[in-house]
């Protein structure tokens, strides 16, 4: 049976739902999953792919049919997603992992789901039903675990890929029950999506991400994730991905090389350090993130903001200075509203003009 999406109370071909007329009333953001298919269904071979931009200015990526057709083939093969198979898509189309989910479905001939790319914060936003495949960010399972009916939502689904941001160890603390198998994913624009996968929860949980087949990796002089396979054409991509790689070629993200701290002539990394603060910070701020300010003696002052933060920041940082390292603890504590992308990841150069143009007391 070919490929079909489900939107509301429509079942509509790939060339029927690019013409669709209506496809505005089910959610905003789903014109651009019909410019997609629309463009997919017409046989274009290249397109343009912005990218989230959590580390500088988004840029412009033009990727190929021919590379996201392999990249959809090795995800399939890893994970056995059959034909036919009924896939929950909830995450933004306008990026490269929305999009190839899209693209997996029209191959394949899944069955597609279409939703708006919701939190999930709210029960009525929650879809009912049983999927064999879908894809989220973090912030999505986080919700859906509060609520039955996200429960429900949750294990009716059979495998789970989790990106777009990281995943935290408490979030992880809690998939371990859920009935459906959860994957981490690691991967960017430039790979067509992801390259390689990290099991979760169940028995078979792993600490760390293998790579998937028929992709060559190593690491630069600054101990960076530098790869290549047939959706880079074969050539190095090099990242700024801090990598910890095993001699079985696993491996785990430690941090960004442009996310390094220099304070006092010691390197602290922001999401190492992000955490290491979380279980001190558990119950005490909905959200935070670290950052820095130009400091005349240290170089680099560690800056932390928090979100909704229950206690005084002198009580905090007396808590902080007790657990970290003397060029750990953070100089300053900053309420303010975090900036993110629209997968969950903290937009690190936002975060940085917003601490830079904060008054500081």
């Amino acid at each position: 049976m070919p490929a079909s999406f489900y939107t509301s109370d429509k079942i509509l071909s790939p060339a029927e739902f690019s013409e669709h007329t209506n496809v505005n009333e089910h959610f905003e953001g789903l014109k651009n999953a019909q410019h997609f298919i629309r463009s997919w269904v017409n046989d274009k071979q290249f397109f343009d792919q912005k990218t989230s931009g959590s580390t500088g200015k988004p840029t412009v990526h033009t990727i190929s049919r021919k590379n996201m057709l392999a990249s959809a083939s090795r995800t399939a093969q890893v994970l056995n997603l059959n034909t036919g198979l009924q896939a929950l898509v909830c995450i933004n189309m306008s990026y490269i992992g929305g999009k190839m989910m899209l693209a997996r479905g029209m191959q394949f001939d899944w069955h597609l789901h279409l939703v708006a790319p919701v939190s999930f914060a709210s029960s009525v936003q929650i879809p009912s039903g049983s999927f064999d495949f879908a894809a989220m960010v973090p912030l999505q399972i986080e919700n859906l675990l509060q609520s039955e009916a996200g429960l429900q939502l949750l294990n009716n689904t059979e495998k789970i890929i989790v990106g777009g941001a990281a995943v935290s160890k408490e979030l992880i603390r809690q998939i371990q029950p859920l009935k459906c198998r959860v994957y981490a994913t690691y991967g960017m624009t430039e790979t067509i999506s992801h390259i390689a996968l990290q099991k979760l929860n169940g028995p078979d949980r792993a600490d760390h991400f293998s790579m998937l087949p028929g992709v060559d990796f190593g690491l630069d002089e600054r101990g960076c994730l530098r790869l290549k396979a047939d959706v880079t054409d074969n050539q190095w991509i090099q990242t700024n991905d801090l990598t910890d790689l095993k001699d079985n070629g696993s491996f785990k993200i430690t941090g960004r090389a442009d996310n390094i701290i220099n304070t006092g002539g010691v390197k602290v990394s922001a999401e190492m350090l992000e955490e290491k603060i979380a279980p001190l910070l558990k119950g005490q701020a909905k959200d935070y993130a670290i950052s820095s300010i130009p400091d005349a003696l240290l170089g680099n002052k560690i800056v932390l903001i928090c979100e909704g933060l229950t206690i005084p920041p002198e009580d905090l940082k007396a808590l902080l200075k007790s657990s970290l390292g003397k060029f750990e603890v953070p100089k300053e504590i900053i309420s303010q509203q975090i900036p993110k992308t629209a997968s969950g990841k903290i937009d690190r150069a936002r975060l940085k003009r917003v601490v830079h143009s904060t008054q500081i007391k």
